[in-house]
C-alpha cells in the first residue's frame, strides 16, 4: 500500500527536480522497508503523502547524488514552500522531520 501511495505522489515531487522515478525508487523502497507499517498507521491525505515522500527523498539525498543537487533548484524550493504553506508547516518543521529520519549511510539502519 505504501509503495502505491508513493507511486501516485512521487511524479509531482520528482517533476520539479527533473529526476526520473527509476533513479530513486530502489533506495526509497529500501527505506520504506525499515519501517513497521500497518494498515492503521499509513492513513494520510494526498498532500501528507507528498510531504512524506519529500521527507524520505531528503533523507536519502546523500545516497542519491542527483537528489542532493536538484533540491537546491528554485523550482523545487518554491514547490516545497507552497506545499509546506498548504499544510501549515514551517521550514523548521520540515528540517526537524528530515533530521529525525536521517540515515547513517545505510537505509537498513536509521538514526532516530
Amino acid at each position: 500500500i505504501t509503495y502505491y501511495y508513493f507511486a501516485v505522489r512521487l511524479p509531482s515531487v520528482l517533476s520539479p527536480l527533473q529526476i526520473p522515478l527509476g533513479d530513486v525508487y530502489a533506495e526509497l523502497k529500501k527505506l520504506v522497508k525499515t519501517f513497521r507499517l500497518t494498515n492503521t498507521n499509513i492513513i494520510h491525505k494526498p498532500l501528507e503523502w507528498t510531504l512524506i515522500a519529500i521527507v524520505f527523498l531528503s533523507t536519502l539525498s546523500h545516497n542519491i547524488p542527483v537528489l542532493e543537487n536538484s533540491q537546491q533548484s528554485p523550482v523545487y524550493t518554491q514547490f516545497l514552500s507552497t506545499l509546506l504553506e498548504e499544510l501549515n508547516f514551517k521550514n523548521e518543521d520540515f528540517g526537524s522531520l528530515t533530521k529525525i529520519l536521517k540515515c547513517d549511510g545505510s537505509p537498513e539502519r536509521l538514526v532516530v
